[in-house]
């Protein structure tokens, strides 16, 4: 069976951290969120916690769902995140 390009737990997770990197960005955007500090202020997170969440290490579920609150993500972020 092929791997889907975006799938979170594929062999290549630096292709899911991308996507998820882009509609948190289009995301802040659209809600006029200004920085990424301000976000891990809502998200109750340090911003270097914040950084390496984007960055390195993913998010957690409990994380993601407090960013689709904050955020208000579309039907198509959240199938590119959550993989519906």
């Amino acid at each position: 069976m092929p791997r889907t390009k975006l799938d979170r737990f594929s062999q290549k997770p630096e292709t899911y951290r991308k996507a998820v990197k882009k509609c948190i960005q289009a995301a802040m955007i659209r809600e006029d969120v200004p920085m990424y500090k301000s976000l891990a202020v809502d998200m109750d997170m340090n911003p270097r916690q914040l950084r390496d969440r984007i960055n390195k290490s993913g998010f957690r579920d409990y994380e993601l769902v407090k960013l689709d609150r904050i955020l208000k993500f579309t039907d198509k972020e959240r199938e590119t995140i959550w993989g519906r």
